[in-house]
């Protein structure tokens, strides 16, 4: 009699358990929810300019997006030959909405003004501002630079750049 009644209760509920595909429906479902979206992290190749010595700039950066806040790390080389530059951008971004940012961070590295500039090789670190507009292809930043401590001391006229930015 246990036997028969055990059985009876496994075909009842067998019977009363969703099937699998509609299991798999769901969690397609969840993956295409905004929830979802909201957290991600990107690589992206970038170029632009940067003034006020017009250097054209292009960089590789990574960002890790979680909700409304986000990192970002990039290096730059921004290069006309008779002066050239490396540096990296750590940044922490806040989001107004799903696509307009600000942030602000750190900005460090390295220049060298060739001849024109007496073969100066400089070290550098500034704080930097960004603002932002981020797509589902790609994105775009206006960063300001101000002050700029180098190695040999402080530049007071502030650094602008453009960065155009296309997500991989």
């Amino acid at each position: 009699m246990k036997k028969l009644l055990v059985a009876s209760l496994l075909m009842i509920t067998g019977f009363a358990a969703e099937p699998e595909e509609d299991w798999n429906a769901e969690w397609v479902e969840y993956q295409d929810s905004a929830d979802y979206k909201e957290s991600s992290s990107f690589r992206y190749g970038s170029a632009g300019i940067y003034l006020p010595l017009p250097l054209p700039t292009v960089g590789l950066g990574y960002r890790i997006k979680d909700k409304d806040q986000a990192f970002d790390l990039s290096v730059n080389v921004a290069t006309i030959f008779i002066a050239s530059s490396v540096e990296s951008h750590i940044k922490g971004l806040r989001y107004f909405n799903e696509r307009d940012y600000f942030g602000a961070g750190t900005s460090f590295g390295f220049s060298y003004g060739g001849a024109y500039f007496d073969h100066a090789f400089v070290s550098h670190i500034s704080p930097i501002f960004t603002l932002g507009r981020e797509y589902q292809k790609h994105i775009k930043e206006l960063n300001l630079r101000f002050p700029t401590f180098t190695s040999e001391g402080v530049s007071w006229i502030p650094g602008l750049s453009f960065k155009y930015g296309w997500k991989y």
